[in-house]
């Protein structure tokens, strides 16, 4: 497939974050459509309160948003990873959107860039 590039970049956080742009202006050329995202997770031992976080994607600010990746943990003793991967449009200026929802990933997360689709 003549319009499917790889490239890498990482980013690893631990707490939830409001909706943070990444530019990738100078990973992706002009004309791309999509990246493609990789996200890995972990999270454990939440007893009570918010037990859900998501880590979501959109291309800017009043653009739809998606999930990248949903993570529990709702017991005493839990100890839980996930990974997940996806297709997600990207604004002209090729910088799009992301937010780790409250209560976040106590075990840290890892966002990638994969690709991109031209």
């Amino acid at each position: 497939m003549d319009d499917l590039y790889y490239t890498s970049r990482c980013s690893c956080w631990g707490a939830s974050v409001a909706y943070a742009t990444y530019d990738a202006l100078g990973i992706i050329p002009a004309g791309a459509r999509v990246v493609i995202l990789e996200a890995e997770a972990g999270m454990a031992s939440s007893d009570g309160g918010d037990v859900d976080a998501h880590i979501k994607i959109r291309a800017s600010a009043g653009s739809p948003e998606y999930v990248l990746l949903r993570g529990r943990s709702a017991s005493a003793g839990d100890n839980v990873a996930w990974a997940s991967q996806g297709i997600f449009p990207i604004s002209a200026a090729r910088t799009f959107q992301y937010t780790v929802e409250a209560p976040g990933f106590n075990g840290n997360y890892v966002l990638r860039l994969i690709g991109y689709v031209r």
